[in-house]
């Protein structure tokens, strides 16, 4: 019976160049990309919504939809309730 051998992949590491230490502005714009990413959410939606629209070949009737529900209606002032499951 023959003997089984495996081999482990090699792992090969990306040089490094050196250490470097970002400057207030390279920090600064890191932090306001970083903050912002939630503004570009509703985009990301839609670009999801259109490209499932087209791959599912729906001729823009998904992107039609999204846009009849419109963006809805900011909730201020809210009122708890219960729900009795007895």
């Amino acid at each position: 019976m023959a003997e089984k051998t495996t081999t482990e992949p090699t792992r090969v590491q990306a040089p490094v160049s050196g250490q470097h230490a970002p400057s207030k502005l390279e920090r600064g714009l890191e932090g306001f990309l970083f903050k912002s990413r939630w503004l570009m959410a509703p985009f990301y939606v839609g670009l999801i919504v259109s490209l499932a629209d087209k791959a599912l070949g729906r001729d823009g009737r998904m992107v039609r939809a999204l846009d009849a529900i419109g963006p809805g209606a900011m909730m201020v002032d809210s009122v708890p309730f219960r729900i009795d499951l007895e």
